[in-house]
C-alpha cells in the first residue's frame, strides 16, 4: 500500500495488520477467507485461479506488489490465490479495514483507485479475448507481464530477459487459447527474431518494439 503517504493511515493499517509469508507454489483457498481477510502483497506474484466442477482450472488475473486480494473479489465456491514465487503479504481483517475505509478518505481514494484499475483490466481482457488474434495475445501477455503487480508496472523493461511464472496450459487459459496455440506462436515468434528462448521457461526480448507493435495490432 505504498501510495498511502498519510502517517496516520500507514499507523493504523499497520495496528490492523499482521505479515504473512508464503512459500512458491503454496494455494490459498479464498472462498472462505475472502469475506473475512484482505491481503497486501508486498513482495513476489501469483495468480487467482477458479477451479471448475470438472476439476480443471481458469486462471482469472494476477496480483503481484501493490495488488490486494479479497478487496475486488466474487466470493465464488473454488477461487484460489497460488503462489507463483515466494510472497510477502499483510493479511487485514476485512470488518477493521472497512471501518478504518469509513473515516479516511485518502483511503477511500486508493481503494477506488484499485478498483478502477482492476475494472479497467477487466474490460481490455475482455477485448483481447473477443477480438484479438492468438499472436497478439501472446505478444501482450510478454509485453505486459501482469504478475508483475501494480508497484512494479513502472520497472517492467522489455529488454529484460524474462521468466515465466506460468506452465504452458496456465498461460493458454488465462487467454482464452489452447496449450499447442500458445506453444506455436512463442515458435512464431523465436523463428521471427523477435524472442529468444534461453533456458526453460526463460526468454529474451530481443526486439521489443516489434514485439510491442504486435501487442498492440500494427503488423
Amino acid at each position: 500500500m505504498d501510495p498511502v503517504s498519510d502517517g496516520d493511515i500507514i499507523r493504523d493499517l499497520r495496528e490492523i495488520g499482521v505479515e504473512h509469508r508464503y512459500q512458491a507454489d503454496c494455494t490459498l483457498p479464498l472462498e472462505n477467507d475472502v469475506s473475512k481477510f484482505v491481503l497486501s502483497i508486498t513482495k513476489g506474484y501469483g495468480s487467482v485461479n477458479q477451479i471448475l466442477r470438472n476439476g480443471s482450472s481458469v486462471t482469472l488475473g494476477f496480483c503481484g506488489p501493490g495488488d490486494l486480494i479479497g478487496f475486488v473479489m466474487l466470493n465464488n465456491p473454488g477461487v484460489e490465490f497460488r503462489c507463483l514465487s515466494n510472497v510477502e503479504a499483510i493479511r487485514f481483517p476485512a470488518r477493521q479495514l472497512r471501518d478504518l475505509w469509513q473515516t479516511h478518505p485518502k483511503l477511500q481514494a486508493l481503494f477506488f483507485a484499485i478498483l478502477d484499475k482492476r475494472v479497467q483490466e477487466m474490460h481490455n481482457h475482455i477485448i483481447a479475448l473477443a477480438s484479438h488474434s492468438a499472436q497478439r495475445r501472446v505478444a501482450s501477455f510478454l509485453i505486459d507481464r501482469p504478475w508483475f503487480g501494480s508497484a512494479e508496472s513502472g520497472l517492467r523493461n522489455t529488454n529484460d530477459e524474462i521468466r515465466l511464472p506460468l506452465l504452458r496450459s496456465e498461460i493458454a487459459s488465462h487467454l482464452g487459447l489452447t496449450q499447442e496455440t500458445v506453444s506455436r506462436e512463442l515458435r512464431g515468434l523465436a523463428r521471427a527474431g523477435i524472442i529468444k528462448h534461453t533456458y526453460r521457461n526463460h526468454i529474451s526480448i530481443l526486439r521489443p518494439e516489434s514485439l510491442r507493435d504486435i501487442s498492440r495490432g500494427c503488423t
